[in-house]
């Protein structure tokens, strides 16, 4: 058995000693000839919405810059990076936007590889929300390129419910 953590709070809260309830769903939402974009690894808390978006481009010169190294970090701001949104069903819309002020995807890492056969890019998302019944929809905008995919919210609902605490948590 694991030893017992100790818990702190912060925008990541509750991820820690836990095990999310998984998506089998992995939405496309852009694919074009030389780029495709989609989200994976939909894990799914009481608290929020843990995942992934990937772009993959097929080629060197496209909407995703590369670079000479094998691995850029980007940061938020930059102006090359692909935009992520998220829309519940009541309409409204969770941003990858670092200037916004209040709810707002929180970015957990980012990585542009330049590869042989072109460009990926990934970033994991912390959305801190569950939605209502109804379309959840993942947008991505990357460059001229744009597109969206949705999952269902009841399915979102009943993956927070499957989610495992894997310690007791402390008494406040």
């Amino acid at each position: 058995m694991p030893r017992k953590p100790i818990w702190r709070k912060g925008p990541w809260h509750g991820r820690t000693g836990q095990l999310g309830g998984l998506l089998s769903e992995q939405p496309v939402l852009l694919r074009t000839a030389i780029l495709v974009a989609y989200v994976t690894n939909i894990r799914v808390f009481l608290d929020g919405i843990l995942f992934t978006a990937f772009a993959e481009q097929s080629i060197e010169e496209g909407p995703l810059k590369p670079t000479h190294d094998l691995m850029m970090p980007l940061t938020p701001s930059s102006s090359d990076e692909p935009v992520v949104t998220v829309t519940f069903p009541d309409g409204y819309t969770w941003r990858d936007d670092p200037d916004m002020d209040g709810d707002c995807l929180v970015q957990g890492g980012v990585s542009l590889f330049e590869r042989a056969e072109g460009v990926s890019w990934r970033a994991e998302y912390w959305l801190p929300a569950l939605p209502a019944e109804g379309p959840v929809v993942f947008s991505i905008s990357v460059g001229e390129y744009s597109g969206t995919a949705s999952v269902d919210g009841g399915t979102v609902i009943a993956a927070a419910k499957r989610a495992i605490d894997l310690w007791e948590q402390p008494e406040v």
